[in-house]
């Protein structure tokens, strides 16, 4: 989303010599893109950061081309209980924001998608979870380190997880 993330997609693509690919800049909820226009959308783990999931999904169809195809990773949870919910020191980083994994496929599923499945998921463990809530991904918190007790908490209710789905053909 950033100028500095658009020239690196590019200088990648470029790298690995793939040339029918475009890098668009713009925001998931409102896709500079005309309808039915993309084959692939894939994402990493930003949606979760989104506060209007059912807009990116809404989007992601649009932009799609019948029979197009989403291949998402992001974070989700796991019987992470409500009251863990409202802990503002536990929701930063790669963990903010991140649904149910039930409520995640049915957001995908409730925006027309078929064939909605997760085709794999890491269940994080107290260790990788303070690797990923103390900024592994470039997006944690950076300047201060997540309380133990606090991750203790949510190790085993977080995953990361591949989920894949695709637009029906139409005709």
């Amino acid at each position: 989303m950033t100028p500095e993330m658009i020239a690196t997609c590019r200088r990648n693509l470029a790298a690995a010599g793939i040339a029918n690919a475009e890098v668009v800049p713009g925001e998931m909820e409102h896709m500079p893109l005309p309808d039915a226009s993309v084959d692939w959308i894939i994402s990493n783990c930003v949606i979760n950061l989104s506060p209007d999931k059912e807009k990116v999904f809404a989007e992601a169809f649009r932009v799609l081309r019948p029979g197009g195809r989403v291949l998402i990773a992001d974070i989700v949870t796991n019987s992470l209980p409500e009251e863990y919910r409202d802990d503002l020191s536990a929701w930063v980083g790669c963990l903010a924001g991140a649904p149910e994994e039930d409520e995640y496929l049915q957001l995908i599923r409730a925006a027309g998608f078929e064939d909605v499945r997760v085709i794999d998921k890491m269940t994080y463990d107290e260790a990788s979870l303070g690797t990923l809530a103390n900024d592994a991904c470039g997006c944690g918190a950076s300047d201060r380190a997540i309380d133990r007790g606090v991750i203790a908490r949510f190790a085993g209710k977080v995953a990361s997880a591949r989920i894949s789905a695709r637009k029906p053909e139409r005709g």
